[in-house]
């Protein structure tokens, strides 16, 4: 009998003799596991939503810039650190937002949906880049479409958009379509709203959701892991738990003749700027200008439902692809997930289907974070999601009516 024999043997041995271990573990497992699901979902229940629509006049001459600031600002509402306690008796985890375009009756909208305990921090985020905007509570628009969506009259499709490479490769972002020149300056908003414009039918639905919450800087350390691969430095190389072990044995041993010497890994090795060429170079910039700004978590969510006599799926393609256009070879892109996805099709895939799409339309009405998400920083989120400046000449986009001001006292008759 040879030693793996004997080893699986005696294994065996162990499971028919303490195999009633395991049933306590597996009890606590699911009870744990039920309890701490069924506290975040109290914790969930209590949080009170509100949705709020911006109104931003025409004339407006803000660029993306001041959504930035926007953004950077709402990143305070992080929580720094969740305890054990909290997190597991409590229930409690990081609240996130919602930033919404929405095509209804062919007008298009622009929400905002977050805690009610966040409401102020926005209103006056927003009224201090925009002072001219309109902000007001309004009822959520996607409760009454749900109310007379059938799947028996209508179709539904849906698409989520993340990002195709790591982290801290940044899409393009507004400065890179921004010109010294008024009238060549571009709004990327424009390609995304001009293909979310639909055609005379009120029963069509469109809808972006931008759905992130603020996450810890963690995620920079990627980023600067790879400006250090880039450049040609090695990383230090830490010893693993085996390695620990043989590496005590052998001072054990080697005590009674000389001192012990402890390795603790291979120190590592500064990046070479000076033979980098010129596109390394700027992927590095890149990086390192998207690991300094904050960062937020989640996905993009794109959305569209129509009657199925009118329903043309090239509406949401032309959607995606105009998001497309913050993509680069070199640094990264935004890429298509199928949130309908099933394995084994061959399985009562039609209902099951149905089901995945009822369940995607709950996620859309409660604003839920798909399980596939990315992180983006408050630069390319405030690209990909601003009020619209002056150069946005969509017909169907609500627009706040002129105010009339009075004439000065002081004016001559």
């Amino acid at each position: 009998m040879n030693f793996l024999e004997i080893i699986l043997l005696k294994l065996k041995w162990a499971i028919s003799s303490f195999w009633w271990i395991f049933f306590p573990l597996i009890t606590f497992y699911l009870f744990w596991n039920f309890f701490t699901q069924s506290n975040k979902k109290k914790f969930l229940e209590s949080l009170d939503w509100v949705l709020l629509e911006i109104k931003v006049p025409q004339e407006t001459l803000k660029t993306p810039k001041a959504m930035e600031q926007v953004f950077t600002n709402l990143h305070s509402s992080l929580r720094k650190k969740i305890s054990f306690f909290d997190k597991n008796f409590k229930g409690i985890i990081q609240e996130w937002f919602s930033f919404e375009i929405a095509t209804i009756s062919n007008e298009i909208r622009f929400f905002i949906r977050t805690p009610s305990n966040f409401r102020n921090l926005i209103e006056s985020q927003i009224y201090a880049q925009y002072p001219e905007a309109e902000i007001s509570l309004v009822e959520d628009y996607f409760k009454k479409i749900k109310e007379k969506f059938s799947f028996k009259e209508y179709n539904f499709e849906e698409t989520l958009l993340v990002l195709a490479r790591e982290n801290p490769y940044p899409i393009l972002t507004y400065q890179f379509f921004e010109e010294k020149e008024e009238e060549k300056r571009i709004d990327p908003l424009a390609n995304i709203l001009e293909a979310m414009t639909t055609d005379s039918d009120k029963n069509q639905v469109v809808v972006v959701q931008y759905v992130f919450k603020p996450t810890k800087d963690d995620w920079k350390k990627e980023g600067e892991e790879i400006v250090k691969e880039l450049g040609g430095g090695k990383p230090a190389v830490k010893m693993n738990i085996v390695e620990h072990v043989i590496e005590w044995m052998r001072n054990l041993y080697r005590a009674f003749f000389e001192p012990p010497t402890w390795g603790g890994g291979k120190s590592g090795e500064p990046p070479d700027y000076t033979k980098l060429s010129p596109g390394v170079i700027e992927i590095i910039k890149s990086i390192e200008r998207k690991i300094s700004k904050l960062g937020f978590e989640g996905a993009i969510r794109i959305s569209y439902l129509s009657r199925k006599e009118t329903f043309d799926k090239s509406k949401l393609n032309a959607i995606v692809g105009a998001f497309f256009q913050f993509n680069t070879q070199n640094l990264n892109s935004l890429k298509k997930e199928n949130p309908f996805k099933i394995k084994y099709e061959w399985f009562f895939k039609n209902r099951r289907m149905l089901l995945k799409k009822k369940e995607e339309l709950s996620a859309i009405e409660k604003r839920k974070i798909p399980s596939k998400t990315s992180i983006f920083n408050s630069e390319e989120l405030a690209t990909i999601y601003h009020f619209p400046t002056k150069m946005v000449k969509t017909p169907s986009l609500i627009r706040p009516p002129i105010k009339q001001v009075e004439p000065p006292p002081t004016l001559p008759t």
